[in-house]
């Protein structure tokens, strides 16, 4: 084992909260406990997490009093009525000091008042939920021609799933209202002005929870613009400004909605805000309206009012106890004098939220004449450590467990430190990261880091020590995240026999290492639509103080596509290569081959089980390698979904027989479910071509999306 420092302060952690904890627990009464029952394993948590959040205080009361009762249960009943169950009942054991026990009763949220006064030490809600009712059949009318059925529908009840259970189709009043306005919004961004939706003939069967509704829909004529006219206005008067000519007439052919006409009145209000109007405004008016073969065409004026030209008083911070205002001046590109921009001042706050050390950034104007006003910014400073347990597990590490101390703001200037640390059954690993954010200018972050790895590979044990220091930069217009670093590491791979044309065991490298990362995903976690580049490319020499000369580059692309709401198709394509100057026997570290397999690669087999083998049949790893996945994903639930996916990896041992000399291929599938921190898999990969010493397959349990 090793990281022996940073896993006995982990112990050393975990026994000083017992201790603080068993002090407490000696000086301070016990906390009043509650406890939720009746609603499954999840949603007891949940509900649980709701009652917490009624506390008044962070700190758990000593004991629960009537009004904190009544209002939990008008939650319950709240929640448990949105979710579809609308006469459940709610049972509450109270246990009080001395001991005794009492049980109240509540079919209704307003029952009668609990006694006072009333202070119980501990609290379990019993909940029944009864019937769940839910739409059996949802009618349209109206909507022929609008938008598409499936879509129409889709406001009310969920379309998509593969299994049509009762759970996706809950009926509450509310929903139904919500139901009935967002089918009103949707219409009106295509166009169409004042729709009506109704819904009708509304039956529930309070025994079987069945409901059946009607939704009537009259849209009137779709509004399209035909041209606007720009002028500007003189802020006192109604008079126009300037001299209005044709050339301020804009032919146009849009659809007319509310949402557009606010786009185009801010694309107009910014154009102003650029010259110190920051009071500009603009109104309106429909200069004509014609109605052709059920369209209505109409005419628009945008009067444009820039009102008085605005300076900058002072810049001005409030809140920041901790936190320099020099460092606050510099992410805020605003200065007494200057003509004020809106646009740019709400740009300073943008950058002073990612700073990452204030939990709330605000911005106001204070007016100080005529023509003059303050930028003042008020933040709320957040916590300056934290410290967070992390647990998981990975078909091949299996279980894995560790900490996260993180440091926030540190000598006030927004700096901040990571340091990680995990154990697994098969590895052990240590990361620190200090970061120096906009120290070189906007979006220019400097950093410092160091890492520990001793990691058992199926071919051979890994060991990897170093750290170094790089800048980073994000290109915000372009999604994309550019970094080059120094880096120093000392690489060990440890095996009884590792032939010496495969590469060295032990290796100082010293590299520049270039890092480009570009995402466009809806969704970083559970990615639906979009896709994603990430490419690393490290180049080594001797005359960066290691012993090796080599360059390595990888690349991996991934896209994902909606089919349907419920239905996706993920695409996957990585490829790497390694090269040297004097051929792997003395250029080349072990660690720095490629290895694939695993959850995350080639789903046939374990993590490295897919390398090249040698004459007896050992993983020697691969030069270069080039791998594709194809998934398709079908949702059972809004949270649960199967995947059927092929996965294909060619490769060589040599870079000589670049790109590929060999090739894997694996089929399988799997079930997926949606969780906060990314989506639980279990997958099982089957090997199309297994090698004489491959396995037939393999199962996958792990956490995260593949690619």
């Amino acid at each position: 084992m090793i990281l022996t420092r940073p896993n006995g302060f982990f112990f050393l952690c975990v026994l000083c909260a017992s201790v603080v904890l068993s002090f407490s627990q000696e000086t301070n009464s016990e906390p009043a406990k509650l406890k939720v029952r009746g609603y499954g394993l999840f949603g007891n948590r949940e509900l649980k997490g709701l009652l917490t959040m009624l506390q008044s205080s962070e700190e758990r009361p000593e004991v629960f009093e009537a009004n904190y009762v009544e209002d939990a249960v008008l939650v319950l009943f709240s929640r448990l009525g949105r979710d579809g169950y609308l006469f459940p009942t709610i049972r509450v054991v109270a246990e009080f000091r001395d001991g005794a026990r009492q049980e109240f009763f509540w079919s209704e949220p307003l029952g009668e008042p609990l006694p006072r006064p009333l202070e119980a030490k501990r609290l379990e809600f019993k909940i029944e939920p009864g019937v769940l009712f839910y739409f059996e059949e949802v009618r349209f009318a109206g909507i022929d021609e609008l938008i598409p059925l499936r879509d129409a529908a889709h406001f009310f009840i969920e379309t998509d799933a593969l299994l049509q259970v009762r759970k996706n189709r809950r009926y509450a009043p509310e929903k139904l209202r919500n139901g009935v306005r967002n089918l009103e919004e949707a219409l009106q961004r295509l166009g169409y002005e004042n729709p009506a939706v109704v819904a009708t003939n509304l039956l529930v069967q309070t025994n079987t929870g069945a409901v059946t509704v009607d939704i009537f829909v009259d849209a009137g004529p779709q509004s399209i613009v035909r041209s606007i006219e720009r002028v500007v206005g003189n802020s006192d008067t109604n008079e126009l400004a300037g001299d209005q000519t044709a050339s301020n007439v804009i032919a146009t052919n849009v659809i007319y909605s509310r949402v557009w006409e606010q786009d185009f009145a801010q694309r107009l209000r910014r154009e102003q805000y650029e010259e110190g109007f920051a009071d500009a405004r603009v109104e309106f008016t429909h200069l004509a309206r014609e109605l052709h073969a059920g369209t209505n065409y109409i005419d628009l004026r945008a009067r444009l009012i820039p009102g008085k030209k605005i300076r900058v008083g002072e810049v001005k911070f409030e809140g920041n106890e901790e936190t320099k205002d020099t460092v606050m001046r510099r992410r805020v590109n605003v200065a007494a004098g200057d003509l004020l921009d809106p646009v740019q001042a709400e740009r300073g706050r943008y950058r002073l939220a990612r700073l990452g050390i204030f939990d709330s950034v605000e911005l106001r104007y204070d007016e100080v004449g005529e023509d003059t006003r303050d930028v003042v910014y008020t933040v709320d400073e957040g916590r300056t450590l934290n410290f967070s347990i992390l647990a998981g597990y990975g078909s091949y590490e299996q279980l894995r467990g560790g900490f996260e101390l993180e440091q926030y703001n540190l000598w006030g200037r927004a700096h901040s430190s990571r340091l990680k640390v995990i154990q697994s059954l098969k590895s052990s690993r240590a990361e620190y990261l200090y970061t120096m954010p906009e120290l070189l200018g906007e979006d220019f972050d400097v950093f410092l880091n160091a890492s520990g790895l001793r990691r058992e590979e199926i071919a051979f044990t890994r060991k990897e020590f170093g750290g170094g220091a790089g800048v980073s930069r994000h290109f915000r217009q372009i999604d994309t995240d550019l970094s080059l670093r120094y880096n120093y590491q000392v690489l060990s791979a440890t095996r009884e026999e590792v032939p010496p044309e495969f590469g060295m065991q032990e290796a100082n490298v010293g590299s520049f290492i270039f890092d480009l990362r570009h995402d466009r995903r809806d969704n970083p976690l559970t990615p639906r639509g979009g896709y994603k580049v990430f490419s690393t490319f490290e180049v080594a020499s001797e005359a960066l103080l290691g012993d090796v000369d080599f360059q390595r580059m990888e690349t991996s692309i991934s896209y994902h596509h909606p089919i349907s709401r419920l239905q996706w198709i993920h695409f996957g394509v990585a490829h790497g290569f390694v090269t040297t100057v004097a051929g792997p026997a003395e250029d080349l570290p072990v660690n720095r081959r490629f290895f694939p397999g695993g959850d995350n690669s080639i789903r046939g087999y374990q993590y490295g089980e897919a390398a090249p083998r040698d004459a007896g049949g050992d993983l020697v790893g691969a030069e270069t390698y080039t791998l594709g996945n194809i998934e398709f994903e079908q949702g059972i639930t809004a949270t649960w979904s199967v995947v059927f996916f092929f996965d294909a990896l060619g490769m060589a041992t040599s870079i000589d027989d670049w790109p590929v000399n060999e090739a894997l291929y694996s089929v399988g599938l799997g079930v997926r479910w949606k969780t906060i921190i990314g989506p639980v898999r279990l997958e099982y990969g089957h090997n199309l071509n297994p090698r004489d010493d491959d396995p037939n397959g393999t199962l996958h349990l792990s956490i995260g999306f593949p690619f």
